[in-house]
């Protein structure tokens, strides 16, 4: 069994951004992923957000590479970052470290999650 399971679309489940939280994917896919899931990656929204609901999955938006816009922040919101910039995930059996990255190459922000 894989030590990690990450699902990716466009759109995020759940955001702070302009667009917003998507309805949809919402009530159609993440009672699927719930609880089998790790991390769900998005973009589509032009900002950086960690969003972390205590149950699996944690959400992943990094849609501000080339363009930012202003994002808020919700009470699961572990960062968000109005800035341009991308995130790399390095994932170990035990961990996966999360680290959102500047355009300088400057860690904004980084999370570790245990498997």
């Amino acid at each position: 069994m894989a030590p990690w399971k990450i699902v990716y679309g466009h759109r995020p489940i759940f955001s702070h951004g302009g667009h917003g939280d998507t309805k949809a994917l919402k009530n159609k896919l993440l009672p699927i992923l719930e609880g089998k899931v790790d991390f769900y990656l998005s973009g589509h929204d032009h900002h950086l957000e960690y969003i972390s609901k205590g149950v699996r999955p944690d959400f992943i938006i990094s849609g501000a590479a080339a363009e930012n816009r202003t994002a808020g922040k919700g009470k699961s919101t572990l960062f968000t970052g109005n800035t341009i910039g991308f995130v790399h995930i390095q994932l170990k059996p035990e961990s996966a470290f999360v680290t959102y990255m500047g355009t300088e190459g400057e860690s904004l922000f980084t999370h570790e999650k245990k498997n």
